[in-house]
């Protein structure tokens, strides 16, 4: 995979995961403040599950190695990773 479809990957995993969490806890500030139960079944976010897909982009970019564009290096490999 390329690097760049890698970084995308990974930023729209980011994004996807933290609109999720974010719905989610905004459900559960409007349910305790109001003491109503807020029906998010027609929700885009309902039972949506990020995590997987977030860690899965997170062990791919962490994995990544790049060859070296030195010639008189070019057996040697980089990896990048948080």
């Amino acid at each position: 995979m390329k690097l760049d479809t890698i970084v995308a990957n990974l930023i729209v995993a980011s994004r996807n995961d933290g609109y999720v969490e974010g719905y989610c806890e905004c459900k559960r500030h409007v349910t305790e403040a109001l003491n109503v139960d807020w029906n998010t079944q027609y929700s885009g976010m309902h039972v949506q599950t990020t995590d997987d897909e977030f860690v899965s982009a997170q062990e791919t970019y962490n994995n990544l190695r790049l060859p070296i564009m030195d010639p008189e290096h070019c057996n040697m490999m980089i990896t990048l990773g948080v």
